[in-house]
């Protein structure tokens, strides 16, 4: 079972669930969860990052998801569950420091 979301005072918590209503992702240290809502055994866990990631959200078809991280630097990406395979489309250094908070725009 993957860990829980970290959670700091005075500090927004950054998750997000995609438009089924199937699976909340969250950030935890260098790693994104990816939980299945339905039964949260059916996780994963994305490791594929440099730094602390501070900021998920879902495209709104659910089809990517972008994370941020303490550095700056966003990722653009997206999880197969039938090859089980995590695929990057985009990573960029966007800001000089943390990504607070992060969306897509209503098209994707």
């Amino acid at each position: 079972m993957p860990p829980n979301p970290n959670t700091r005072r005075a500090f927004r918590a950054s998750w997000d669930i995609n438009n089924q209503q199937t699976h909340i992702t969250y950030p935890v240290q260098n790693n994104v969860v990816i939980r299945d809502v339905k039964n949260p055994q059916n996780s994963v866990v994305y490791t594929d990052f440099m730094n602390k990631v501070t900021s998920v959200s879902y495209s709104p078809n659910g089809a990517y998801i972008a994370s941020g991280d303490d550095k700056g630097k966003v990722k653009i990406w997206s999880y197969s569950e039938e090859s089980k395979e995590f695929v990057v489309k985009k990573e960029h250094g966007m800001l000089g420091g943390a990504v607070q908070a992060i969306s897509f725009t209503d098209d994707g």
